[in-house]
Formats: structure tokens, sequence, C-alpha cells
């Protein structure tokens, strides 16, 4: 299957991208810069784009059968919001792939952006607004809305573990959500 994975340096991207490398699907790796991961070296090809510039976008989902897209804003900018990212990037990647004839498309979400309350912090609003647009669409679609995946967070918590001062939750009665499956 041919997949076209946006944002896929980031950490979620990243642990994606491994996954459909080692189970040889054909990979379009699109992201604003490419970054090495361990175990897909020469299994994909990179097309950098920037989820604010359409222009950049042109071509990269021709002949793809889903696009997965988790493109969000990781980090404080001066220069791009929530909105620019997680909204209108998401927007710009989901017209290309209904411009190339896509299927199917998922999206990285996130648990409760659609909860009274949410419209006020701009990352889950702006996450909201992507899943409104993308199920008035025609595409086939599935939205993933994981608790967190917030890598640089787990670095906060992270000498609390090693003390033993907190415990991480293991197992959780085998519950998951492949998003690769």
């Amino acid at each position: 299957m041919k997949v076209v994975l946006a944002g896929a340096f980031g950490n979620l991207g990243a642990d994606i991208l491994k996954c459909l490398c080692r189970d040889g699907h054909e990979v379009v790796a699109a992201d604003l810069k490419e970054t090495a991961v361990e175990g897909c070296e020469g299994k994909y090809t990179f097309v950098k784009i920037d989820a604010t510039n359409p222009e950049t976008m042109k071509g990269m989902c021709d002949g793809a059968d889903i696009v997965i897209s988790t493109v969000g804003l990781t980090g404080a900018s001066t220069k791009v919001t929530s909105y620019d990212i997680d909204h209108k990037g998401n927007l710009n990647i989901y017209e290309e792939a209904k411009r190339a004839g896509v299927k199917k498309f998922n999206y990285i979400s996130v648990i409760s952006c659609d909860e009274k309350g949410a419209e006020e912090v701009p990352m889950l609003h702006a996450k909201y607004l992507v899943e409104e647009e993308i199920k008035k669409g025609d595409m086939e679609y599935v939205i993933y809305r994981p608790t967190g995946y917030f890598y640089d967070i787990a670095k906060v918590f992270k000498p609390y573990v090693d003390k033993g001062e907190m415990q991480l939750l293991k197992g959780f009665g085998g519950v998951k959500a492949n998003v690769v499956d």
C-alpha cells in the first residue's frame, strides 16, 4: 500500500514510520526536515513540505492509498501558531490528498478537543476545527484522539520515575490503537 505520512520525523511520526517501513509499505515521508530513523534507511521517499504552504505539497499524494497526518505544533514559536500548523497545515494536507484522489485520511488529533472549554486552548481548538472539516468531506477517515503523546512532558516526569517517586502506567488492560493497522 502507498502511504503518505505527514509529520514523519516528529516523535509520533517517526514511530509510525518505523512500523510502515517494517511492514513493507511504499512510504512518502513528508515533513519540514528529514532526520535519521533507525531501520528506515532507504525504505521511504522524503518530500520536504511546509504545512503552511500548499505549494510545497503539490504531487506528494499522487497515487497514494492513504494519508496519515501527525502534523502539529510541538513547541513554542514566535513565527507560527497552532492555528497555522494544527489547523491550516492539516487542512492543506487534506486538500492535497483530496486533489490527488486519495481514498482515506487518518488524522491524529487529541482527546477532549470537542469538550466545553477546549475552544480556549488554541492547540485543542485548532485540532477540533480540522476534525470538523474532515467530517464534512467525502473521503473515508479515521480520527485518533490519544490521551497524549507529548514527549516533551515525559522528559519533565522522567526524573521522578527514575527516583521511584512516580510510577508509569503499564499494560492498561491490553488496550491500544494501532495507526498502521
